[in-house]
């Protein structure tokens, strides 16, 4: 962190603080500043052009306080779309990246990866130790899925997944567990794996006759995605998030999801898990 003689945190600009937050491009966070949604130390403040300092001066948006470390990573969630891939570059697709203006791209990777044709959780960050963490095999960290295929299920598929399931190529999945929402077709589901196989979870199904016509990402260990988040849309990562991911991103436990019921409108398309 830059830091002025004696070692204080040199001043940053209010809207530079915010735009490496991931709040926006410049032209964004200014537009957030001039609408009165932001305070420093507890006061509306309408000047983009307002110096603030990092780790001491306090700054909320909408009420919720933001990290001001200089320096600090960033760390985003993204409700990715379908039709982008997980990349940070590609010659013709459309990439994750893309989807954040330029100063944020340069900065983050994705934490994992979900298919061309999948929607929901992604987390993209510039924090080697949480991307690690979240994507090591030997972490066994969480993801659960929300799922429609083109059958109905059978209850019997609950003990079949948790037992693991024989894949194509002869590999047999980890224990994963498997909630029935939607017996009847199309049958909907709740899915959570530990483990990132090619394909896995359309593979998983289709050893059962099934083909996976939609498939979203909820969850990722403890972290649930904001269900205020419209697909393409993304926002930065509390560092009480950021924090529980690093200490426990292992599980949710038996917690429910913010978006409970909310996911029946997802469009259709297989995945990749990360």
């Amino acid at each position: 962190m830059t830091t002025e003689h004696g070692g204080l945190p040199r001043p940053v600009r209010l809207d530079r603080v915010l735009a490496e937050a991931g709040l926006g491009s410049r032209r964004d966070v200014r537009a957030l500043i001039k609408r009165g949604r932001v305070a420093v130390n507890g006061v509306t403040e309408r000047d983009p052009s307002r110096h603030i300092r990092p780790h001491i001066d306090r700054v909320t948006v909408d009420g919720v306080a933001l990290n001001t470390g200089a320096g600090d990573p960033v760390t985003l969630m993204l409700n990715k779309p379908r039709g982008v891939i997980t990349a940070t570059r590609d010659p013709v697709a459309r990439t994750v990246l893309d989807l954040l203006p330029p100063e944020l791209a340069r900065k983050v990777v994705p934490a994992g990866r979900l298919d061309k044709d999948t929607e929901g959780l992604l987390i993209l960050t510039e924090d080697g130790q949480l991307c690690h963490r979240l994507i090591s095999p030997r972490h066994g960290v969480e993801k659960e899925y929300w799922v429609r295929l083109d059958g109905a299920l059978d209850a019997a598929l609950v003990d079949a997944f948790a037992a693991g399931v024989r894949l194509d190529d002869g590999y047999v999945t980890l224990p994963a567990r498997l909630v029935i929402e939607r017996a009847e077709t199309p049958a909907e589901a709740r899915v959570v794996v530990t483990e990132g196989k090619y394909h896995q979870i359309k593979r998983m199904f289709a050893a059962f006759g099934l083909r996976v016509t939609a498939l979203r990402r909820l969850r990722i260990g403890s972290l649930w995605l904001d269900p205020a988040l419209a697909p393409g849309e993304y926002r930065p990562l509390r560092p009480a998030e950021v924090e529980l991911l690093l200490r426990n991103p292992e599980t949710a436990g038996d917690a429910v999801s913010p978006a409970d019921k909310t996911t029946s409108g997802v469009a259709a398309g297989p995945d990749a898990p990360a």
